[in-house]
């Protein structure tokens, strides 16, 4: 069954779209604000500022950024009328800020007075996050005319040329409202692929995944300024449990897994400023080294979402080597359902998270909840209780997360293909491409190459992801053993060697573990 477009978006923006360095909304008009320019949530700047609220690895952020650099430029003759600032929530030392700042979602524009004191009409308050250049400079212009001294002229006229009149504002000011029709080009941009690129087989880096299981536990959590409790606190340890029980770590990080598990079963509630004490008084183990198979060829590109997509990935791939291959017993949808309860609720970039709890929404259990009660929804979210029927459907084994998981992330990629977020050195297409994995393709009656379309074809699509993603197969390049140690850690040996015996002894258990065990005890006595 084909997937509907509106489907899949969540991805597309949820995990797919490209992060962002300190460079993101970086321009000579645009002030990299901190700490010490606030005050509480009192701006200390002098004049009126438009600021953007932003988190470098945000795919919403990076989709908006285009739309808020139109609008600077068009208002950047009128520098006495107002400032723009940025602050990004991903920076360590800005976390506390946003947390402070009550940021519910980014990207998030405000309007600040020239008091400093974040504007109270609500319009002003958050200006909209809408892709329409002309309705940002309106709801702009509004704010501008609401924050006029007592006496000054306010007069509003409907031409578009005559409209944006916007002059000194210490002395006085005429400001219009710009009709939808304003001859202001709306920004369409595409990243078109190379000609002939020829994709290449690339593995996982383990400092892809724990650089973003750090962001994910140090920053996006962290950042939650609203009491954590409830299902929301449930899909939090949750989290946890699903990588104390899956992740290929070494005995010290799962160990600090454990440990914090512990601390956060015991309590009833969180939130952001508590968690983020609680990793520092416990010295929870942080990665922050360099992307490796993650990094963009633009600061703008890949990076954190491409390693969450890794470390789900590899979660399904343990999944079933656990569960289908050596007969652990697990809950049949463990990835699936953390990574729907987690993201909609943590993911910082809002909308991409509510749209991944809508595109999953079959992944709900009886009695939970399909939206995040932790947050507001982003003005331009509306969700649609008719896509249930389009979705694909619930895994109900480790096999089928590897594939469910591989399949709502080709869904991603061909709504991304060519956006401004694909990288041109790493376009996004249907994975693994026929170049790759020739046996995962097959023609259809059209004579057409068709992906995973037959049982033999789905197989091959299966082992080629469980070999990549495999913790044996992991480049560990510049990664402390503190964080994955492949040769201290029997855990790994022990799953590998269940994997193969399981395959080589032709498929039956009880074999497997005979050869396993022949190999540990082997393994002792050469020790």
């Amino acid at each position: 069954m084909s997937f509907r477009l509106g489907s899949f978006i969540f991805l597309s923006t949820a995990l797919c779209m490209a992060s962002a360095a300190s460079m993101h909304y970086a321009s000579p008009s645009v002030v990299p604000l901190t700490n010490s320019d606030f005050l509480g949530g009192t701006l200390l700047l002098p004049g009126r500022w438009v600021v953007i609220i932003h988190s470098q690895y945000c795919g919403a952020c990076t989709g908006f950024e285009p739309h808020f650099a139109k609008l600077v430029s068009f208002i950047e003759h009128w520098k006495s009328a107002v400032n723009f600032g940025s602050v990004n929530c991903a920076e360590q030392e800005s976390v506390g800020l946003c947390r402070r700042l009550g940021v519910e979602y980014v990207p998030n524009l405000r309007f600040y007075s020239d008091s400093g004191i974040q504007h109270s009409d609500d319009t002003c308050s958050t200006l909209s996050s809408t892709r329409n250049t002309t309705e940002l400079l309106n709801l702009l212009v509004k704010c501008l005319k609401a924050d006029l001294p007592q006496g000054v002229e306010r007069t509003v006229s409907s031409g578009v040329n005559d409209s944006m009149v916007i002059l000194d504002l210490w002395e006085k000011v005429v400001i219009g409202g710009l009709t939808p029709d304003t001859e202001i080009e709306d920004y369409k941009a595409k990243t078109v692929p190379p000609s002939g690129f020829v994709p290449k087989a690339t593995p996982v880096y383990g400092a892809d995944i724990f650089r973003s299981l750090t962001e994910m536990l140090f920053t996006d959590v962290s950042l939650v300024n609203t009491t954590i409790a409830g299902e929301d606190l449930d899909a939090l340890k949750e989290f946890l449990h699903t990588l104390i029980k899956l992740l290929p770590a070494s005995k010290y990080y799962r160990l600090m897994l454990r440990r914090l598990s512990v601390w956060l079963d015991q309590r009833d509630s969180v939130d952001g400023e508590i968690w983020a004490s609680q990793l520092k008084r416990m010295q929870f183990p942080e990665f922050r080294g360099e992307y490796i198979g993650c990094l963009g060829s633009r600061p703008n590109l890949r990076g954190y979402p491409c390693g969450v997509w890794e470390l789900f990935h590899a979660l399904t791939v343990r999944h079933y080597q656990a569960s289908d291959l050596l007969g652990i017993p697990l809950e049949r949808d463990i990835v699936a359902h953390a990574m729907n309860r987690w993201i909609p609720r943590f993911f910082s970039c809002a909308i991409c998270g509510f749209h991944l709890a809508a595109g999953s929404a079959n992944i709900v259990h009886p009695g939970e909840s399909v939206l995040p009660a932790n947050r507001k929804p982003p003005p331009e979210f509306t969700y649609d209780p008719s896509v249930l029927k389009y979705l694909p459907p619930p895994p109900q084994s480790g096999r089928d997360e590897v594939l469910w998981l591989n399949g709502v992330h080709n869904h991603a990629n061909l709504q991304l293909s060519g956006s401004p977020t694909d990288d041109p050195t790493a376009p996004k297409m249907v994975y693994p491409p026929r170049v790759l994995c020739p046996s995962c393709w097959s023609k259809d009656v059209n004579d057409t190459w068709v992906f995973a379309k037959t049982n033999h074809t789905r197989e091959a699509v299966l082992d080629y992801l469980v070999k990549r993603y495999s913790a044996t197969a992991w480049r560990v390049d510049n990664l402390p053993t503190k964080f994955f140690d492949p040769e201290g850690s029997p855990e790994e040996a022990f799953f590998a060697s269940g994997s193969v015996a399981l395959r080589a002894m032709g498929g039956t258990r009880e074999s497997a573990w005979l050869c396993v065990g022949l190999i540990l005890f082997d393994t002792v006595l050469t020790a």
